[in-house]
């Protein structure tokens, strides 16, 4: 009779025994640039988008830099500013990066420019 106790004793003391805390959920990743109100690119209405300029990126390439405004108040637009260089292995391909967002006057904006 002792035996088989001896035997149970264990096994009860193994499942009572605390199970370690998962770890917790990686975060949530940063949203990719251009995305406004929660949504990307045109999701939120088709802007023009401005060229403002041009210069030479990392190892030479070209890049151009653009400004698309969007309004957010009567008197204010969201202007984002982004540039896209060529990618030095695969000429002809560029790639966009967000370089700033800055709130303008919409007198200042591309906004009476139209859209696309």
């Amino acid at each position: 009779m002792w035996r088989g106790a001896g035997l149970a004793a264990p096994i009860l003391l193994a499942s009572c025994s605390s199970h370690p805390t998962p770890p917790p959920p990686p975060p949530a990743p940063a949203p990719p640039p251009f995305y406004v109100e929660g949504g990307a690119g045109s999701e939120r209405g088709n802007f023009l988008s401005v060229q403002d300029g041009e210069k030479t990126g990392p190892g030479g390439v070209h890049c151009v830099i653009y400004v698309w405004d969007r309004p957010l108040t009567e008197k204010t637009a969201l202007r984002l500013r982004s540039e896209s260089c060529e990618d030095p292995k695969h000429p002809g391909l560029y790639f966009a990066n967000e370089l700033e967002r800055v709130v303008i006057p919409v007198t200042s904006s591309t906004l009476f420019q139209g859209g696309d």
